[in-house]
């Protein structure tokens, strides 16, 4: 029983940390499995619309935020929220930090990603 309740636990935080590009801030790239670092990749290449759409969203929450706290930080999060705008998902998506960071991991640990797990792309409707 002991031993199961181990199993799950673990099980539990592997999946919890499969999907890294959802919460960068967790943990570094670093400290993630091969086979974490290839869900990811695929994960994000798969969903670079939504992870898109959800950056907007962040930047609009701060910027309401810090109108009210703090003009600085509220015309910074705009200025990058219109630069953010502008762009292609895709051409946001291939700079961003996070998929920058991950892709140098697997570098360095000399992992492969098939191309088609990485082009196929759902479509998520981006509002705002």
């Amino acid at each position: 029983m002991f031993y199961f309740v181990i199993m799950m636990k673990n099980d539990y935080l592997e999946r919890m940390n499969m999907y890294w590009v959802e919460e960068p801030n967790k943990a570094a790239v670093s400290e993630l499995s091969n086979s974490q670092i290839l869900e990811n990749l695929a994960y994000a290449g798969k969903r670079f619309e939504y992870l898109y759409c959800r950056e907007l969203r962040k930047l609009e929450q701060v910027q309401s935020k810090a109108i009210i706290k703090n003009l600085e930080e509220f015309k910074t999060a705009q200025t990058k929220y219109f630069q953010i705008k502008g762009m292609h998902p895709k051409i946001w998506f291939e700079n961003w930090d996070v998929y920058k960071e991950i892709i140098q991991e697997a570098g360095r640990r000399n992992l492969a990603l098939a191309e088609n797990e990485m082009n196929g792309s759902e479509k998520t409707l981006c509002f705002g």
